[in-house]
């Protein structure tokens, strides 16, 4: 029992770490480019999914089979960053000190079980 309970606490600490460094990640790139109407606007216009996002980084500047320079062969950051994007979603991470699992326990969505989906 105790280590069943010590294995959920380890997953706990790591799907927190991942979710702060992943949005650290995400909120370094776009503090970067604020005020760049030309950059963000061209190029966020068309994303729908942040893990096709990072398999576009990963490809957009491929020499085969190295990305971006010979230090990256065949696998670089962003492969690692769409794992871990899998991984929190899989996870369900949004209900690990997140405000899914807040959300979910409202009168609102037990009322009505169709809205379920939406906090994952």
């Amino acid at each position: 029992m105790s280590q069943q309970k010590s294995d959920l606490d380890g997953d706990r600490v790591f799907i927190l770490f991942f979710r702060l460094t992943m949005g650290w990640t995400f909120l370094w790139a776009a503090i970067h480019h604020f005020g760049d109407e030309k950059f963000v606007l061209g190029f966020l216009s068309h994303v729908k999914i942040a893990i096709a996002l990072m398999l576009l980084y990963w490809t957009a500047h491929m020499h085969f089979p190295y990305i971006e320079n010979v230090n990256n062969y065949l696998i670089d950051y962003h492969i690692v960053y769409a794992g871990v994007l899998v991984y929190l979603m899989v996870k369900r991470a949004g209900h690990v000190f997140g405000l899914d699992g807040v959300v979910e326990r409202l009168r609102l969505i037990e009322d009505h079980p169709a809205l379920r989906p939406l906090v994952g």
